[in-house]
């Protein structure tokens, strides 16, 4: 009789668990991260027979849950780079304020001059006009800069948020270790982990149940244990060299290969996205002064004095910053050169064993030289030439300039009145020397300025080793030419007819102002003249520019539209497999309430038995 009451007491005793545990379940339906649970439940060994409880199980899928961290982690880099990048096309106007509008209305009154070359109203409109594109330049500048600066504080508080759910994870996983597993702190090690891997995109590592450790891609911890280690986002002015994210203990730069999660995702809107158009925007400023200076330094002001440059903001001996491991004092200076060649990247120059130079374009991470040390300055390199300013360095040394960024914020107007404006074109003028006879035509503008002071070009005809003659300026320019027929010797864009020369005769050309009734100079700056090597104007180059921010930010936008879909698509998934289905729970509530009920009248039943056993010993 015994038996059968441990038989039905050991169901009472299960079923009412059960119970319990259904009971949690729906208590918890709508918990965020609550695993169903269910109790795991065997025959009871021994001659006693019954049922013996084996404790709580929670529902767990490792694939459902490793590819909702994996949604998460992207879904969190998507969302940040979305926002980021449609904050950065903004800053790309396409109304009246843009930089586009500002070189229409440039050009505009530029054009009115040309016709206009006396009215001193119009000369005055022109240099308002010329004032506004340097603001703007500046203004774009300024915005990008900006955002580059609110990119980094919300690094930084992303990081902080990183480091508060490092620091409870390591704690949860101080717990697992000391108590053992349990289902609620299981689920609170999933929440941390989805809210890690949002952030940060991080790859844990599993023991089974029990504590995870937790690894950055770069390899670098992030949990290890019982221990978090400490995230650091760099504030402020940060150098070339100076990792973005680092890791406590570590000098490292823990963002290599860190693409999920907010934190990957603002990296990746900061180097991909804000500061290549910045770059961008520096390129087109430097292409734009260079060819707007070169044509207003080829004409004259109303009073015939020769022009200067238009803007200023030209860079010239840019100091490249050395790694902090350099071992000597050597010092080097970039500066531009050729402003159309310019390339908008980044540069590291190398040396090496036996005074070898190695300079590196870091956008595509392609050699642009490599030679002795004593022939880097000999030309220029995408437009700059890099030159050694003081010391000796020693092999291994590295060293680092970013040319571009920060350059369109540099750009000013350098004229101090609309009197210094040198839109009168220029009259040249010819003496010959030696067996030569030629003719100048006449110029409706000069594309550069004569190098002479005054303005002269000196030009020498030699021979160009094939039988034919070709003109010389000394200066490394040359042009072919035929006894007879017409030749624009660039690029200076004077055009020349010798009928007939001998080697070594010489042509010097003078340039003087056509007077200050005549405003060809100014309808040559308001054409819409190529100002990239690639042939390219500067409206052509704001439309790239604002081409390349708008696409990004369409982009980002389409990718966060397809991760929340994802993240939903996984949550599904997960929430199928481990989730509360009240449906089924309904069903064990009944399932569970009859056992319960069945074993309670097991005992009833061995009870009357006893007491009938009872009876017939009295």
């Amino acid at each position: 009789m015994s038996g059968l009451f441990g038989i039905a007491t050991s169901a009472l005793r299960a079923n009412q668990q059960a119970l319990a545990t259904v009971g949690q379940n729906i208590a918890n339906v709508n918990t965020e991260g609550y695993a169903r649970q269910r109790l795991s439940l065997s025959t009871a060994t021994g001659a006693a027979g019954g049922v013996a409880v084996l404790g709580v199980e929670r529902s767990y899928s490792e694939w459902a849950s490793a590819a909702l961290l994996t949604a998460q982690g992207g879904a969190g880099a998507a969302s940040a780079k979305a926002s980021a990048l449609s904050r950065l096309e903004t800053a790309f106007a396409v109304d009246e304020t843009s930089l586009s509008a500002a070189f229409g209305r440039f050009q505009d009154a530029l054009a009115t001059l040309s016709a206009q070359p006396t009215v001193s109203g119009v000369r005055t409109t022109v240099f308002e006009e010329a004032r506004t594109v340097a603001a703007r330049f500046q203004s774009m500048d300024r915005q990008l800069a900006n955002l580059e600066g609110a990119l980094r504080t919300e690094m930084g508080a992303t990081v902080e948020r990183i480091n508060g759910y490092a620091s409870e994870l390591a704690q949860l996983n101080q717990a697992l270790r000391a108590s053992g597993s349990s289902p609620a702190l299981e689920d609170q090690k999933e929440q941390l982990l989805n809210k890690l891997a949002y952030e940060v995109g991080a790859r844990p590592s599993r023991q089974g149940d029990g504590p995870v450790d937790l690894y950055l891609p770069s390899g670098q911890p992030l949990v290890r244990a019982d221990r978090a280690f400490t995230l650091e986002a760099a504030q402020g002015v940060v150098g070339p060299f100076t990792p973005k994210i680092t890791v406590e203990g570590s000098g490292r730069d823990a963002s290599f290969g860190l693409q999920g999660g907010r934190l990957g995702g603002l990296l990746d809107a900061f180097d991909a996205g804000v500061t290549p158009r910045r770059r961008e925007l520096g390129q087109l400023a430097e292409a734009y002064l260079g060819k707007m200076n070169q044509l207003h330094a080829a004409g004259f002001t109303a009073a015939g004095e020769a022009g200067g440059a238009l803007f200023s903001g030209l860079e010239a001996d840019l100091a490249l910053n050395a790694a902090p491991g350099n071992t000597a004092d050597g010092a080097f200076t970039a500066s531009v050169a050729t402003p159309s060649a310019l390339q908008a990247s980044a540069y590291e120059l190398t040396v090496e064993a036996g005074n070898q130079v190695t300079v590196r374009r870091l956008n595509d991470d392609s050699v642009v030289y490599d030679g002795l040390l004593a022939d880097l300055s000999d030309a220029p390199l995408d437009g700059l030439t890099f030159s050694l300013a003081s010391g000796a360095p020693a092999a291994g040394d590295r060293y680092r300039v970013d040319p571009l960024a920060g350059a369109a914020g540099r750009v000013r107007l350098a004229l101090a009145s609309p009197s210094e404006l040198a839109m009168n074109r220029a009259e040249v003028f010819a003496t010959l020397s030696g067996t030569i006879t030629a003719t100048v035509e006449p110029v409706q503008g000069l594309s550069a300025p004569f190098p002479g002071d005054p303005a002269l070009l000196e030009l020498t005809v030699e021979n160009d080793g094939s039988g034919g003659l070709v003109l010389t300026d000394g200066a490394g320019n040359a042009q072919s030419f035929t006894p007879g027929a017409p030749v624009t010797f660039e690029p200076y864009g004077v055009s020349l007819t010798i009928s007939s020369a001998l080697v070594g005769a010489r042509i010097e050309l003078k340039a003087q102002s056509a007077g200050a009734a005549d405003g060809g100079q100014a309808r040559l700056l308001s054409d819409d003249l190529p100002i990239f090597a690639s042939g390219e104007s500067a409206g052509d180059g704001y439309g790239a520019v604002l081409g390349a921010a708008a696409g990004a930010s369409n982009r980002a936008d389409l990718e966060a539209q397809a991760a929340e879909l994802s993240v939903a698509d996984a949550s599904a998934r997960r929430e199928a497999l481990t989730g509360v289905n009240l449906d089924e729970e309904a069903a064990d509530l009944l399932r569970f309430q009859q056992a319960y009920q069945a074993a309670a009248r097991v005992i009833t039943v061995a009870d009357s038995l006893f007491q009938s056993l009872l009876a017939v010993v009295r």
